[in-house]
């Protein structure tokens, strides 16, 4: 579809020209527009003061997609509207009204990568024109966890299809088209959480559920300069989800701080017995056989409790020299940020190298996992959760695609899909030494080794590259993510700085369950900074026609 520049005079507003040669294409604030930039904690002040209700911060933030996601800016962070969100708010304000409040993210709006099943009346299409008109039978556990929270589920976010797993443009999805980065419109977002995380950018919601295989939450959390947590495999449930991989897999969180997004961690971490990592196979996960001693009840842990300023005074860091350099202007910023954390009393451990890497490095870890693991994912998926629905088996897909190759971006000779035709078994003896490689490589001699040998209680490293236009991005897109999602371990990145009005992110990562660390570590550091900028919704003013897909 041939998209032209977009007006930019909006609503009667003249646009001003902003620096740099650019343009602004976000119009003067409506009047109230009270879902712009809201913590979860100014939203329950303002519920709390009777300053607005639940279903006008819902209106507002529906709103606020209108007027950018599909009237204006054409983000495209948004693949649907759920039909049902002012009846959630309605419900919630009226539980409120009682006093029967379900918990801290009570009426909290909240955005869902569609990956994640919900019984309701959205589709859950992994982004796939093959998948439309399929629906749940019923709820993920994370989504059930995020209702029996009271929040209110506005829609569900566009993605990279599949979750990257075919090998289309970041950010990209047959049925949403391309997400765009509510910085500067005519970049990308990186992938493959792409709309979670411009969503949260854009302040349709102020938290967002993402997934990760590798760097699919904090790559797009930092090109859209937000903060996106990825937690231990595990930490919270897989199931309900169409993944591309359970032994990399995790879903994760946004907001704009830290303190946002550790608060919907608390809503969505937690045990689930059903989750893969804690079945017959559960000695490969990071929580191994004694899980039930290690993993918390949903609900059991609060991580914003993490958070306390002077958090970062005798912290020890590793830097893995081998994740900069992908990106001179994001290892500037990172340099300032190791800068800062040295001054805050924190231990810089510089030029580490663990064993591990040697083997870490010559393995393609997200797409051999992805390779033999999605195929079984999909289907378990489709028999647990899509029984009546359009697509029945992985070879209905298949088979979708070789019928559209001109709506699909449909090539057979090398598309993920038509190997996964033939995938290894399971949990077949190549692949689980596959996976014992894959871990010796990246925890035993990889992040345990690093740790205790320089007794670490992290590492940062610039999380990736910045944002470049989105037809340019496969000869620049660099991630520091492979060794923490190899692993199965945590990152949390968090914004520290702009070039160009492009947001560059710090990744900490860490041992596994070090998520409470790397929350009060990261929002020590972004209390410090505090150089994280609202989106502006900027154009490039000499670029001609572009497109959205």
């Amino acid at each position: 579809m041939n998209i032209n520049r977009r007006r930019l005079v909006q609503a009667g507003v003249a646009v001003p020209l902003a620096a740099n040669g650019m343009q602004s294409l976000r119009a003067q604030k409506s009047a109230p527009d009270i879902a712009w930039e809201r913590s979860v904690v100014d939203i329950r002040e303002g519920y709390a003061a009777g300053d607005f209700t639940i279903t006008e911060m819902a209106q507002a933030c529906l709103d606020r997609i209108k007027q950018y996601d599909r009237q204006g800016a054409w983000i495209a962070a948004m693949i649907e509207i759920n039909p049902d969100a002012m009846n959630i708010a309605r419900e919630m304000q009226l539980e409120y009204q009682n006093g029967n409040i379900r918990g801290p993210m009570h009426g909290i709006p909240v955005v869902i990568k569609d990956v994640f099943a919900t019984a309701d009346r959205m589709q859950t299409t992994a982004g796939a024109k093959a998948m439309v008109g399929t629906r749940a039978s019923r709820d993920a556990f994370i989504v059930e966890r995020i209702r029996e929270a009271g929040m209110v589920i506005l829609g569900k976010t566009n993605l990279t299809e599949w979750s990257g797993y075919r090998p289309v443009l970041y950010g990209w999805s047959g049925r949403g088209g391309l997400t765009t980065n509510p910085h500067v419109i005519t970049q990308t977002t990186w992938g493959s959480s792409s709309g979670s995380a411009a969503a949260v950018a854009a302040s349709y919601a102020p938290v967002a559920i993402g997934v990760e295989t590798d760097g699919s939450i904090i790559c797009p959390a930092s090109a859209c300069g937000v903060v996106g947590i990825k937690p231990t495999v595990g930490l919270v449930s897989r199931q309900g989800g169409i993944g591309n991989g359970y032994t990399m897999d995790s879903p994760g969180v946004m907001g704009r701080t830290v303190a946002d997004a550790a608060a919907l961690l608390n809503v969505v971490a937690g045990l689930d017995p059903e989750d893969e990592a804690y079945g017959e196979h559960a000695e490969f996960f990071p929580a191994g056989t004694d899980y039930a001693s290690k993993v918390h009840a949903p609900g059991a842990r609060d991580y914003v409790a993490a958070i306390n300023e002077g958090g970062l005074e005798g912290a020890r860091f590793g830097v893995i020299r081998s994740f900069w350099g992908g990106d001179p202007q994001a290892d500037l910023h990172a340099e300032a940020a190791l800068e800062a954390l040295r001054n805050a009393g924190a231990e810089i451990i510089d030029g580490i190298y663990p064993s591990g890497l040697e083997g870490l490095w010559s393995m393609a870890a997200a797409g051999e996992t992805m390779g033999v693991e999605f195929p079984a994912i999909f289907e378990r998926y489709l028999r647990d959760y899509a029984p009546d629905g359009v697509v029945q088996s992985f070879y209905d897909i298949v088979a979708w695609y070789e019928a559209h190759p001109d709506e699909s971006d449909w090539g057979w000779e090398y598309d993920a899909f038509s190997y996964a035709l033939w995938p290894e078994p399971e949990w077949g003896e190549a692949h689980v030494n596959w996976i014992n490689h894959l871990h010796s490589s990246a925890r035993v001699n990889g992040i345990d080794q690093a740790v205790k040998e320089y007794d670490l209680d992290a590492f940062v490293a610039p999380t990736c590259s910045l944002a470049p236009r989105w037809d340019n991005i496969q000869a620049t897109f660099w991630a520091s993510s492979q060794l923490a999602a190899s692993a199965g371990y945590p990152s949390v990145t968090l914004p520290i700085g702009y070039t160009e009005h492009m947001p560059a992110g710090l990744h900490f990562f860490g041992p596994a369950f070090s998520e409470r660390k790397l929350i009060r570590y990261a929002a020590e550091l972004e209390r410090i900074l505090d150089v994280r900028v609202p989106a502006e919704f900027l154009e490039y003013t000499n670029y001609d026609d572009w497109y959205l897909n």
